[in-house]
């Protein structure tokens, strides 16, 4: 929804505003997989287990350890885009007359950096 409104504004006012869709490094890709894909589990039959089965796909429903990956990276990217905004290294677009400044948003799997459209943000 915040997008959507970004746009608008950009649109209705006839303002530039570049928007940037981003990808995880392969590094962190790797090291998640390996935290989310390894494991085995075993499920209750009539209160007894089964046979432990190898997990080879993602985490296991009710893993506490997924929304922890997700606060991991999406704190260490804010804190980033923050240190660079703040360093003047990247401009972000401003969305409202009382100054306020949008620089990237993020939603589940979903991050977007917002900003003025020159190269120095590229």
């Amino acid at each position: 929804m915040v997008i959507n409104e970004v746009v608008d504004f950009a649109k209705n006012g006839k303002r530039k505003c570049s928007i940037l869709k981003m990808g995880m490094c392969k590094k962190l890709v790797v090291w998640t997989k390996v935290c989310a894909c390894c494991g085995s589990m075993s499920s209750l039959v009539n209160g007894s287990p089964t046979e432990y089965i190898n997990i080879q796909r993602g985490l296991k429903q009710g893993d506490p350890l997924a929304p922890f990956l997700f606060l991991q990276v999406a704190n260490g990217f804010s804190g980033l885009m923050r240190n660079v905004v703040n360093g003047n290294m990247f401009k972000g677009f401003k969305f409202t007359w009382e100054g306020i400044k949008i620089y990237h948003l993020q939603f589940a799997d979903d991050t977007l950096g917002i900003g003025e459209p020159a190269m120095d943000n590229l």
